[in-house]
């Protein structure tokens, strides 16, 4: 197995001491983002396995090298991990690496967190109990880099916990490779091309103890970054060629040999602005998936768009006396914007409308056409003489045919009254929600897909395609 880290990374030691614990041999490779060994890896440290597959999470990782843990502190041991990862490690990036002073809003947040430790370890030798765990490794690996813990008061059992892991041979043999002196929060900041946890928001709520445990770190806080380090970083930043990176074609196509990822999510119709329940439920797990792929270094390229066709489009536009185009256009815009500004990593965010769309989807119903994929059914459906044309679910309103509910505004396709769905030719007093006429019921000729018949094709590609 290999460790990847970049130099002073607590978590690289982390897991080289978890490992050294669970008696497993180890390589480690000092590396820095962009390193090609990584390929298209976002953050540090990483735990490569001997069959290749790459652990990005520590606390993962090091739950996997330290299989033999008691079973019975697995619930203690994942809660003190997460309390490291979560709490712990942002506090100090904070307190220890934020721009060349530290911020002093952290210092009662930290001191509440050392108190918890301290009374935890106030009756057992470890943070789970006798014996030694990935969490207590998880968080001495935080509390090592120094200035953490050094002037500290009136922690006794903390400092009692520190000192016996520090003197551990499999601690030693870790620190060799690692050296203790080369430890800072400031390696975390250039370990992830998303940004360190000084971005994480700290809860000031959990500062509950009032006491001063900790001593001042602004000398250790002055040495981590240099005022050099700060305008070097900005000249660089200053010097970078945007409109190189402008220009550069953001084109995301399949790569032989490698595992490829399409992602897509549900297109919001253009007929509303949309809320967090859009967000939640549709674009934000797909892009928490995309987000994750890349992570592992999968060719992925995550897609969506808006649905610009339909009834929907057609009423929205009659209710604000605009043509559907001019409604496509403004609330694509407003879609647009609103994932931008919440983060939603899309490559492309296209529209149905489009040329290429509108091309690609006439060729397709053309070739199913042609190979008799497409067949023409009878229908009844609801005719408006007044307007001259059959209505769709949506044109049409009426009384909720389901017992008991009697929702007079009921659609065509739902009865918002009852929640429940409605066919169009069902509805009691159905009324043309144009204008406002009873229609009849007629015959209407439509096309269908026949899935009973391209079934064994279809089964044929998937089967072909799971493999890449």
């Amino acid at each position: 197995m290999i460790i990847y880290t970049n130099t002073g990374n607590p978590f690289g030691l982390k897991l080289l001491i978890c490992a050294n614990l669970a008696k497993t041999n180890v390589e480690v490779k000092h590396v820095t983002l962009g390193d090609p060994a990584l390929g298209d890896m976002k953050h540090l440290p990483i735990l490569q396995l001997d069959n290749g597959v790459q652990l990005f999470s520590t606390d993962v990782a090091a739950k996997y090298l330290l299989t033999g843990e008691d079973v019975s502190k697995v619930v203690q041991r994942d809660e003190w991990l997460e309390w490291s990862s979560k709490r712990l490690a942002p506090a100090l990036t904070h307190n220890m690496a934020v721009g060349s002073r530290a911020d002093p809003n952290t210092k009662p947040i930290l001191n509440t967190l050392v108190k918890m430790l301290d009374d935890c370890l106030s009756g057992s030798t470890f943070l789970t109990g006798d014996k030694i765990s990935s969490a207590d490794v998880a968080v001495w690996s935080l509390l090592a880099p120094d200035g953490t813990l050094k002037g500290a008061v009136n922690i006794d059992n903390l400092l009692r916990w520190y000192r016996q892991i520090t003197a551990l041979p499999e601690v030693q043999s870790a620190l060799a490779v690692l050296p203790l002196k080369d430890l800072s929060f400031a390696s975390l900041q250039h370990s992830n091309r998303y940004g360190g946890l000084h971005h994480i928001v700290l809860n000031p709520e959990i500062a509950e103890f009032e006491g001063e445990l900790l001593a001042d770190t602004s000398a250790n806080i002055a040495e981590t970054v240099q005022r050099e380090e700060i305008e070097a970083a900005r000249a660089a930043f200053s010097e970078v060629d945007d409109r190189a990176v402008r220009d550069e074609p953001r084109i995301v196509l399949p790569k032989p040999g490698q595992k490829n990822n399409l992602i897509t999510s549900a297109l919001p119709y253009v007929n509303n602005v949309p809320h967090l329940g859009n967000i939640v439920g549709c674009v934000l797990s797909a892009d928490i998936f995309a987000r994750y792929s890349r992570l592992c270094g999968y060719n992925t390229l995550y897609i969506g768009g808006t649905d610009e066709y339909g009834t929907a489009t057609e009423t929205k536009a009659l209710a604000e006396g605009l043509t559907p185009r001019q409604i496509c256009d403004k609330y694509f815009d407003i879609h647009n914007s609103i994932y931008r500004w919440f983060g939603i990593g899309f490559d492309y965010f296209g529209r149905t409308t489009t040329t290429e769309q509108t091309r690609i989807v006439q060729e397709i119903f053309k070739d199913l056409y042609a190979t008799g994929y497409i067949e023409t059914r009878s229908v009844e459906q609801l005719l408006c003489q007044k307007c001259d044309r059959y209505l769709a679910d949506r044109f049409v309103e009426g009384t909720c045919p389901h017992p008991g509910c009697g929702y007079e505004d009921a659609r065509g396709d739902q009865c918002d009254g009852c929640g429940k769905l409605v066919n169009a030719i069902e509805l009691l007093r159905p009324r043309c929600k144009m204008c406002n006429s009873s229609p009849v019921i007629r015959d209407s000729n439509q096309f269908f897909l026949d899935l009973p018949k391209i079934e064994p094709t279809l089964r044929e590609w998937v089967d072909r395609s799971e493999p890449g």
